[in-house]
Formats: C-alpha cells, structure tokens, sequence
C-alpha cells in the first residue's frame, strides 16, 4: 500500500509538500536567529580560556632582620607585628660583638620593611632575673635600619632579598 498516489496531483502530495516547505522555511528561520549567536557563544567561550598547565609566577619580596651589638650589653629582643613569620625566636641572647638574625618576612609583590613587618621592637636586659626594656621603637621606624640588597643592581621594590640591620650601641640603650 502506498501512501501517497502515483499522482503528483493528489491532494495528499500537495498537502505534503506544502507542509514540509513549511517546516523547512521555520527551520532555516531559527537557524539564522540562533545560530550565529551560538557560534558568538562558543567562540568566546573557547577563545577566553587559559590553558589549565600553564603556571602562575608571582613576585615576592623577602626581608630579613638583623641586630648587630656595638653595645657592652647583652640582651634578648621582644617585637609585635601584624605579619611577623612564626619561626623567629625572641628568647636569643644578642652578645656584645654579635650580629644575629631575628626576623624575616615575606610579601607578594614588594619587599617588606620593619614598619610593616614590626608594630613595635624592644630589647630587654636581664637585671637580676628580671626583664628590663633598654630600647624601644613604637611605632618602628624604618629609617634606623640600614638596608642592604643581595644583589645591589636590583630595584628597591618587588622580587627581593633585603637584610635590614639594626645597629644597636651604647649610647642608644637606657
């Protein structure tokens, strides 16, 4: 059995063919609503990803903090900071003659300085068995230490090592 008749004039056929013009008309319509915009779509989607190995490099700078006893003194240092790394130890006794570090800190994308790696820097002198405070900076100032890059033809600012030194003499103590 067939479903349409042998002959194109049938009104089957007609009817068939008008439809699927139809249809065929409404398709190529959306298509040319939609299809551009999906296009639109997936480019941009595609074109703005990164590519998932690559790797991130950051700039970080590093300061590390040193005491150099000029003085007859012997003393341990006490400091508060913000950002202070934990692994400095407070308890160092700093002998006449010693230099000694104290402290480091790390920054992305310059290099910290005592004013913001200290809020505040006391040295302390054991007097009979008791801590008495022989210095104090508060607020710090970074203008009493002196600053020394590893390298000395890098700038001032970013990826780099620093050493600040505080020289500490007689005549700073109380």
């Amino acid at each position: 059995m067939r479903l349409f008749p042998s002959d194109n004039n049938s009104e089957y056929f007609q009817l068939f063919v008008a439809h699927t013009s139809q249809l065929i008309n409404l398709v190529v319509s959306i298509m040319k609503k939609v299809l551009p915009n999906l296009l639109l779509a997936l480019f941009a989607f595609t074109g703005c990803q990164e590519e998932t190995d690559s790797e991130i490099i950051e700039c970080v700078g590093a300061s590390f903090y040193y005491l150099e006893n000029h003085s007859k003194s012997s003393f341990s240092v006490g400091f508060e900071g913000p950002v202070l790394n934990n692994q400095i130890d407070s308890v160092t006794i700093v002998e006449p003659g010693e230099r000694s570090l104290i402290g480091q800190d790390a920054e992305f994308g310059s290099i910290p300085t005592p004013v913001t790696t200290f809020s505040t820097f006391t040295l302390y002198a054991d007097k009979g068995g008791s801590l008495i405070a022989i210095y104090r900076q508060d607020p710090v100032q970074n203008n009493l230490w002196r600053m020394q890059k590893h390298h000395a033809s890098n700038p001032d600012f970013g990826c780099e090592k620093v050493d600040y030194t505080l020289t500490v003499s007689d005549d700073m103590l109380k």
